[in-house]
């Protein structure tokens, strides 16, 4: 048999690098679609994702919460202004009026923990936390009003002294890896927490050195996130202390306690984009207990979907839009802690 001619060779290897060309060029063309198509995917899981419903419910802490709920990671934004609970679903206690008394709040988080066998990484309370109330003496400290034993931070309780460092060494919350997210009330240190507002121009204020207490200072929304990928989003605004009217003679006496007319004025309360679904205020409606004008007027602006209020040291609820109540709590005065507090679900 003749051997190829040198052209027909040559040929026949030209052939094969056009086919090998093409080959790659096809190769390459189905891996870019199928890497397409991931993306593409994700993309639109994402957007879905993104526009999952959240519904918010209040429960009481009594109530079975375990079942469904994982125990969140939480990761803190402070100057953004941001928390994400890294869970499909969180579970927030709501805690009122606490006077002072860190270890009655440490020690409701802890009961919480153990009834429901799950850490709680961020708690809510709603002012009179009494931080920095220095200025009265311990002599003329009411009763529940200031510092008891001191289970959360290694001092003697009641020295006022020492009273800065109660809250600078808050290590007990630290311990139950909880963040205490509150805002000011009438019996807070409004002089010393307006300092902290202009050095700290955005977002949350740490007040102890371990970061565990969380200031929200007036008109700062909160956007706390909801899930391992962030898909569930709910903006929280908070105002604090009370109507003068309603205490002129604790106004005049103690100056930065009362609500700030600015945060009342239309354009701020019109602002908001989107809306606030979670108002949180120290006092509360006209038909609380103490309650005050101002806030509905909050209320009938901002139009959240849930209210949570403390300062009147009595249980409360009303009626609102989709039915989600207000509640009040008072951690001194209800000692015993079997019925505390309420739980905001976010689902």
């Amino acid at each position: 048999m003749a051997a190829p001619a040198p052209h027909d060779l040559g040929l026949s290897l030209e052939i094969c690098v056009i086919r090998l060309r093409v080959l790659s060029k096809f190769f390459t063309f189905v891996v870019a679609s199928i890497i397409g198509f991931v993306d593409l995917s994700s993309w639109a899981c994402a957007v879905y994702a993104k526009t999952l419903p959240v519904s918010l419910s209040v429960q009481s802490s009594e109530a079975d919460i375990s079942e469904g709920f994982e125990t969140p990671e939480i990761e803190l934004n402070k100057s953004g202004g941001s928390i994400w609970l890294q869970s499909p679903f969180a579970a927030i206690p709501i805690i009122g009026d606490t006077h002072g008394d860190l270890e009655a709040l440490y020690e409701a988080v802890r009961r919480l923990q153990i009834r429901h066998q799950r850490f709680f990484p961020l708690v809510i309370q709603l002012g009179d936390m009494e931080y920095l109330t220095n200025n009265i003496p311990t002599s003329s400290r009411r009763p529940g009003h200031g510092p008891r034993n001191d289970l959360v931070s290694n001092h003697v309780a009641g020295d006022d002294k020492l009273y800065q460092l109660y809250y600078q060494e808050a290590k007990g919350f630290e311990r139950l890896s909880t963040r205490v997210l509150w805002i000011r009330g009438n019996h807070d240190n409004g002089t010393e927490l307006e300092r902290l507002v202009r050095q700290n121009s955005n977002g949350l204020i740490a007040v102890d050195r371990q970061e565990t207490l969380l200031y929200l200072p007036d008109g700062r929304p909160l956007l706390l996130k909801v899930g391992e990928n962030q898909e569930k989003e709910i903006e929280f605004i908070g105002v604090g202390g009370v109507d003068p009217n309603t205490r002129r003679q604790s106004t005049q006496r103690y100056p930065g306690i009362e609500i700030k007319e600015e945060f009342l004025a239309p354009d701020f309360l019109g602002a908001f984009e989107p809306r606030p679904r979670v108002l949180l205020t120290h006092q509360g409606p006209p038909s609380a207990l103490q309650g005050s004008p101002c806030i509905d007027l909050l209320r009938s602006t901002i139009r959240p979907e849930a209210h949570l209020f403390g300062h009147s040291h009595t249980p409360s609820q009303d009626s609102i839009s989709e039915g989600l109540g207000i509640l009040t709590w008072n951690a001194v005065k209800k000692g015993d802690f079997k019925s505390f507090s309420r739980m905001l679900i976010v689902r």
